[in-house]
């Protein structure tokens, strides 16, 4: 392992979650279309399993955020997304370990999007008392227009919708999640949001009815039951970093829309009773911590056979760390 030394990090460039390792999905080669693409790879064994997974969709928004001077300094936050990685160790409990990195922050980064949903989640979870949750969808009839008209419009009836009396009466408040989609066959955009609701019922034929009255042509909505809370955590993990998924990034002139038409937009928030949370905050944590080594130099040398860098991976990862090493290594003997 490393030797003790002092990492040097920005101010808002660190995160204190557990990063996801998931298992390894990048191609070997890249598809016909980006041929040039001169994206750095990952330097070391951390940022490889920080972002382990998305290599494809990470190659295309930096393609894209690379070739316009306007976002110089966002792709380069993009780009060095968890770099000087230290693993550190809390001094009154040596069995607790936590990852320090520098994180971009952007809503294109996967990595740091499931960081945000988790955070998110954990606040939730920690502030809300509430049992009362219903999980809906609210669509948007496709339209060919350009993706900041289709958000524009989403976001208007939204709040249309919760002025209503019909809902205002039966929903207390909740989050949205913003995600969007685009058809591979008609190149149309579909916006649409994923909401918690704290309520105890909201008939589906209703809802349908209020979204048609503030859209004027769409009533495509899904309403369903929360039964536990660990339902709602996995709910707002996944929405709060799914935003846009792969028919978005893999056709650069859209990737481009999306990145223009997001950029000053609130994909997540919070509504009604739910805006006293704060869903965004920081454990504040008095504990001291102590750096012990680099994140790669303890994955390299738990993947090299050191039982006491493997244990620490396994204290900071769990099953997602196994999963990369069954695919991709052959796990260290513990025993």
């Amino acid at each position: 392992m490393s030797p003790l030394a002092q990492p040097t990090l920005n101010p808002g460039e660190t995160t204190h979650v557990p990063l996801p390792l998931d298992p390894e999905e990048t191609p070997s080669h890249l598809p016909p279309a980006y041929p040039s693409i001169t994206v750095p790879r990952p330097t070391d064994q951390y940022t490889a399993f920080r972002h382990s997974g998305f290599g494809p969709c990470r190659l295309h928004v930096a393609r894209v955020l690379s070739s316009a001077d306007c976002w110089r300094e966002r792709s380069e936050r993009f780009t060095k997304c968890g770099t000087d990685a230290w693993v550190q160790q809390r001094e009154e409990d040596p069995h607790t370990f936590r990852v320090v990195a520098a994180a971009c922050h952007d809503r294109f980064c996967p990595a740091c999007q499931q960081a945000r949903g988790r955070r998110i989640a954990a606040n939730l979870r920690e502030q809300c008392t509430s049992t009362r949750y219903l999980f809906a969808t609210l669509t948007l009839r496709s339209q060919d227009v350009p993706l900041h008209h289709s958000v524009k419009r989403l976001y208007a009836a939204f709040a249309k919708l919760r002025r209503l009396r019909g809902w205002s009466r039966r929903v207390a408040g909740g989050i949205a999640f913003f995600e969007v989609t685009l058809n591979p066959d008609t190149k149309r955009w579909h916006p649409h949001l994923h909401l918690l609701l704290e309520c105890d019922y909201l008939q589906i034929d209703l809802l349908k009815a209020l979204w048609l009255r503030c859209t004027g042509d769409s009533w495509v909505c899904d309403v369903k039951r929360v039964r536990t809370f660990d339902e709602v955590t996995s709910y707002v993990v996944k929405y709060a970093s799914k935003g846009f998924d792969p028919t978005v990034w893999r056709s650069e002139p859209h990737l481009r829309q999306a990145i223009e038409a997001l950029s000053n937009l609130k994909t997540v928030f919070a509504f009604g009773n739910h805006t006293k949370f704060r869903l965004l905050s920081r454990p504040h944590d008095q504990a001291a911590w102590l750096p012990i080594a680099r994140a790669s130099d303890l994955i390299r040398d738990a993947l090299a056979g050191d039982a006491i860098a493997h244990e620490i991976c396994l204290k900071l990862w769990g099953r997602r760390y196994t999963n990369w090493l069954e695919r991709s290594y052959r796990c260290p003997d513990t025993s």
